[in-house]
């Protein structure tokens, strides 16, 4: 299951609570009892969804990563060239032609 959550409903004085999640777009709704049970639904619910959580958080650095040396590529650029490099992807390289050491 990759969404879904334990909500909790008053009846009178007492408290309730019910799993809810989306199967082909339709909310479901699950009883699930009492608070020590509700509890111990959350727990698997949270150890399943652990994956996606953390995949999604990669994904997000990841981003934020390549937006970063992008930034960083295009404000070097020009002082890289000066040098007499290139970028090759993010790698720097000498252009062919310009080596003195060539046989």
């Amino acid at each position: 299951m990759q969404q879904g959550f334990v909500s909790a409903e008053s009846r009178g004085n007492r408290r309730y609570w019910k799993l809810r999640f989306r199967r082909e777009g339709r909310q479901q709704v699950r009883y699930v009892g009492g608070e020590e049970l509700a509890r111990r639904v959350q727990h698997e619910l949270d150890q399943l969804q652990h994956a996606t959580q953390a995949r999604r958080q990669l994904k997000q650095v990841t981003q934020q990563a390549n937006r970063y040396l992008r930034a960083v590529k295009q404000t070097t650029e020009l002082e890289v060239q000066r040098q007499g490099y290139r970028f090759h992807g993010l790698a720097l390289r000498k252009p062919r032609g310009t080596d003195s050491h060539k046989v």
